[in-house]
């Protein structure tokens, strides 16, 4: 399966192939999914693209797809990582955003209308994908959560964080 579109840029297509496949492995481990049918399709086929751009065989082909599959799953377990650090965080540090709230509100007189409000580095945060922790303002105090793919834990203005399946 060879393209015809130079040397240069099929080693480039290549990379970006294996490259995609990567940040992409990263961005479904960094959200706590686990990893589905289409986001497995979608990884297979920048492997194939990439095995198909940079291979010069079937036995190079192979190897290089093989690369690039073990390359989205490293990052994926990383992107993983990034979440289950930033989850216990949350699990440790959730309270402290609940008084951190009811001080807001003391102060202010309501409860802020975005955590960033409340003027200091907020807990739970990601590598690339901001906090994990969701905040809604309601009519008469929050909601504040956060979860991974099996666990949420759950808190508003009268109830602390309780979790649930």
């Amino acid at each position: 399966m060879s393209l015809d579109i130079g040397a240069r840029s099929s080693r480039a297509l290549g990379i970006a192939s294996a490259l995609l496949a990567a940040g992409f492995g990263f961005w479904v481990g960094e959200r706590g999914w686990l990893p589905s049918l289409g986001s497995m399709a979608t990884s297979t086929a920048a492997c194939l693209l990439a095995a198909a751009f940079l291979g010069r065989g079937p036995a190079t082909r192979a190897l290089v797809g093989g690369a690039s599959l073990a390359l989205f799953s490293i990052a994926y377990l990383a992107g993983s990582a990034s979440h289950t650090r930033a989850f216990n965080e949350c699990v440790t540090r959730g309270a402290h955003v609940r008084t951190a709230l009811e001080s807001y509100r003391t102060q202010h007189g309501r409860f802020p209308e975005r955590l960033a409000d409340l003027g200091h580095e907020l807990p739970c945060r990601c590598i690339t994908g901001g906090s994990i922790l969701e905040y809604h303002r309601t009519e008469n105090g929050y909601a504040l959560a956060f979860n991974d793919w099996l666990i949420e834990h759950a808190a508003t203005e009268t109830e602390p964080f309780l979790a649930q399946k």
